[in-house]
C-alpha cells in the first residue's frame, strides 16, 4: 500500500512539474481566452506602431473603434483594442498584468466593471481557471459575496495550480491561431456586433421586433441618478484596491492607466480614482441610450460604436485638459 501511494504521489508530482514547464515554455499566459489569444497573434505584427490599448469586456471590445478614437484624440495615439467578450474585472486584471510583462505602451484604458460572479455552468473550464492565480485569488476573496462564491474561486485556484484543462488547449493551440480573421490587424482588434452577425444585420431580429419595449428600458436607464448617499460595499472596496494596485504596477512600467466609466456609473462619483474617464450622464451622452444605435439590449451597433469611440476620445481630452490646468 505504501509503495502504491508513493507511485501515485510521484505520478501526480511529475504531472504537475511537466504541465508547469509546458505552461512556462510553450503556452502563452492567456491561453484560455481564445479571443484575446487571436488578437495577440495580430498585435505582434503591429505592436511597433501601437502606443495605446483598450481592455475590458464586450462593452469595450464591441464599442471602441481604434481608428475613430485616434481621429478625435488630442494626443497622437495609435491604438489597438485588446478587449475580449465576457472578461470580468478579475480576468482583465490578469490579462493586463501579463500583457505589460511583454509589451510596452504609453497608456492603457481599462473598463471598471462589477462582473465577477461565477456561474455554476462555467465551473471546471479553462476559460475560468486560467487566470485564477494567487493575486487574483486575493482579489476574488475580498470581492466574493457569499460562501458559495468563495468555494468556486478556491476550486478554480486549485485547478489552476494543478494545470487542469490545458492538454486539449495545447492540442488546439495552432488551430486557434489559424482561424483568426485576417481583418483583425486592419481593424486593430475591433469587430462590430452587426458586422460579426453572419447576415450583416444592423440589429438582432428579436431586438428590432421589440422597439417599444426596449426604447422604454433605455429611457429609464438614461435617467440621471443621485449617488450622494451611495454606500461603498466590500465589493466596491475590493475593486478600488485592485484598480490602485494596477495603477502602481503600470506606473512602474512607465505606462499611464486610465479607468473608463460608462454612462450613469456610480463608481465614477464614489471611487475617486485618478485618471477616471467618464462617458457622461444620460443627458450628456444621449446617443448611448438611443434604440437605433444598438444591436441588442446590451451592445451598440457599428454606428453606435463610432459615436461611443468619439465620446470616449472627447472625455479623454477633457481629462488631459484638466490635468494641464492643474499644472499651470
Amino acid at each position: 500500500m505504501k509503495k502504491f501511494l508513493t507511485k501515485i504521489s510521484l505520478g501526480i508530482l511529475t504531472y504537475i512539474v511537466l504541465m508547469y514547464l509546458v505552461r512556462l515554455l510553450l503556452l502563452p499566459a492567456y491561453l484560455g481566452n481564445e479571443q484575446f489569444l487571436r488578437k495577440m497573434f495580430y498585435y505582434d505584427k503591429a505592436s511597433h506602431n501601437i502606443n495605446t490599448v483598450f481592455i475590458g469586456n464586450s462593452l469595450i471590445n464591441r464599442h471602441v473603434v481604434p481608428a475613430v478614437f485616434d481621429t478625435h484624440s488630442d494626443l497622437k495615439t495609435y491604438s489597438y483594442n485588446i478587449a475580449a467578450d465576457a472578461s470580468n474585472m478579475m480576468e482583465c486584471s490578469y490579462l493586463l498584468e501579463n500583457f505589460l510583462g511583454k509589451y510596452d505602451v504609453d497608456r492603457v484604458f481599462m473598463l471598471v466593471n462589477h462582473s465577477l460572479e461565477i456561474r455554476e455552468r462555467n465551473l471546471h473550464t479553462l476559460r475560468l481557471v486560467y487566470y485564477h492565480d494567487l493575486k487574483r485569488l486575493r482579489f476574488s476573496l475580498k470581492y466574493a459575496a457569499n460562501t458559495q462564491q468563495i468555494k468556486y474561486h478556491l476550486a478554480s485556484f486549485m485547478e489552476n495550480q494543478l494545470s487542469m484543462f490545458r492538454l486539449k488547449a495545447l492540442v488546439n493551440y495552432k488551430q486557434t491561431i489559424k482561424t483568426t480573421p485576417s481583418n483583425m490587424i486592419t481593424s486593430r482588434g475591433f469587430v462590430a456586433m452587426d458586422e460579426e452577425d453572419f447576415k450583416g444585420r444592423p440589429q438582432a431580429p428579436s431586438y428590432a421586433k421589440n422597439k417599444e419595449k426596449f426604447s422604454k428600458d433605455l429611457k429609464k436607464a438614461k435617467r440621471i441618478k443621485d449617488y450622494s448617499n451611495y454606500d461603498l460595499t466590500s465589493r466596491d472596496l475590493a475593486i478600488i484596491e485592485e484598480c490602485n494596485r494596477l495603477k502602481k504596477l503600470t506606473e512602474a512600467k512607465g505606462t499611464e492607466l486610465y479607468f473608463i466609466f460608462l454612462p450613469n456609473s456610480p463608481g465614477y462619483y464614489t471611487y475617486n480614482l485618478d485618471n477616471s474617464v467618464y462617458l457622461g450622464d444620460g443627458n450628456e451622452f444621449p446617443e448611448f441610450f438611443e434604440f437605433e444605435n444598438r444591436f441588442n439590449r446590451g451592445h451598440l451597433n457599428r454606428n453606435g460604436a463610432e459615436i461611443f469611440s468619439t465620446r470616449l476620445a472627447e472625455s479623454f481630452n477633457q481629462v488631459l485638459g484638466e490635468a494641464r490646468d492643474k499644472m499651470d
